[in-house]
């Protein structure tokens, strides 16, 4: 019995050449879209922490715009002069004082959660004023404890 070998091996070769060809277009495929996709939730996470400080931010210039001091409007009982971004502010308590602001951010579903606060130390007075934006309103108002919003706090003393 004699057995024939083929010549031809370029058959061989060339479909080596293209499994080849195949796997380094789909690693180059499969590793662009990792980046799209990272690329994608950074855009996401910069917009929400952008939204939150602008909310903390706007939240912290509104209670330093309403406690000037010529005429502070945080003070024992406060009246119902205190506004922000052409709204009224309902301040709770007598010390330290709470409000909240919605409606900001590039969707408008920003909020930021303030709080004024005067201690008395002999004849100054400290202020401290702590604002906490946050990028969404959650389930339950502003400052909910949800994993889908970003938060951001300042806190201006003086």
């Amino acid at each position: 019995m004699k057995i024939k070998f083929i010549k031809n091996n370029k058959r061989g070769i060339a479909l080596l050449f293209v499994v080849m060809l195949s796997s380094i277009l789909l690693v180059v495929a499969l590793s662009l879209s990792n980046i799209a996709t990272k690329e994608a939730v950074f855009s996401t996470s910069t917009r929400n922490a952008s939204d939150a400080f602008y909310a903390a931010d706007t939240g912290a210039e509104c209670a330093l715009a309403n406690d000037r001091l010529d005429n502070s409007i945080f003070k024992d009982s406060p009246d119902s002069g205190v506004g922000c971004l052409g709204n009224p502010v309902v301040l709770s308590g007598s010390g330290p004082w709470n409000f909240t602001l919605t409606g900001m951010g590039s969707s408008e579903n920003s909020c930021a959660s303030v709080k004024v606060e005067k201690i008395i130390e002999g004849t100054d007075t400290k202020t401290i004023i702590t604002s906490s934006g946050y990028n969404k309103i959650g389930p339950t108002g502003c400052g909910s404890n949800s994993n889908n919003i970003t938060e951001r706090v300042l806190e201006v003393n003086y």
